[in-house]
């Protein structure tokens, strides 16, 4: 498999508030985006970071360009960057990539729109959207649910 072009597919993405790395080289998460981003008041700013997660086969550089853009054209962040794989990696190789912060800005709802493509002639490609809601704070108290109490105590049989 040496001296095969790096191929490329992105996996997931994480959209967080921040990620530490620890000093046994695991990554930690902070403040997870798991569905929709909710903002309480517009605009809105708010430092994001994501990490995105590749299948790789192959060696050589692996070049990139990820972009983060809102429908409403209020956020518009693209990131390039390039890994060289020295050795090649057996096939279904994971690699992990986090993105340095960058500022959401959030006029209203729209949607956060995450692209990806390898090399600059190629087409962007859609590897995740989320939904940005807005609910101003007094609703966001208000429509909380709370679960009915259980009780610890089993039924006696009478």
């Amino acid at each position: 498999m040496e001296n095969q072009p790096v191929k490329i597919r992105p996996m997931s993405v994480i959209i967080c508030d921040e990620i530490r790395t620890e000093i046994n080289s695991k990554e930690f998460f902070i403040g997870v985006y798991s569905s929709d981003i909710v903002i309480h008041k517009v605009p809105t700013k708010i430092l994001l970071t994501m990490h995105v997660l590749f299948e790789i086969t192959g060696s050589g550089v692996f070049p990139f360009e990820i972009q983060v853009k809102t429908l409403d054209k209020s956020t518009t962040v693209t990131t390039e960057g390039k890994i060289e794989l020295l050795k090649a990696m057996r096939r279904h190789q994971q690699l992990g990539i986090t993105l340095p912060k960058f500022p959401a800005i959030f006029s209203g709802e729209t949607e956060l729109v995450v692209k990806f493509r390898q090399r600059k002639e190629d087409r962007w490609k859609v590897i995740k959207k989320v939904d940005v809601i807005y609910r101003p704070k007094e609703a966001a108290t208000s429509d909380v649910q709370t679960a009915p109490s259980v009780s610890n105590e089993q039924e006696r049989p009478s």
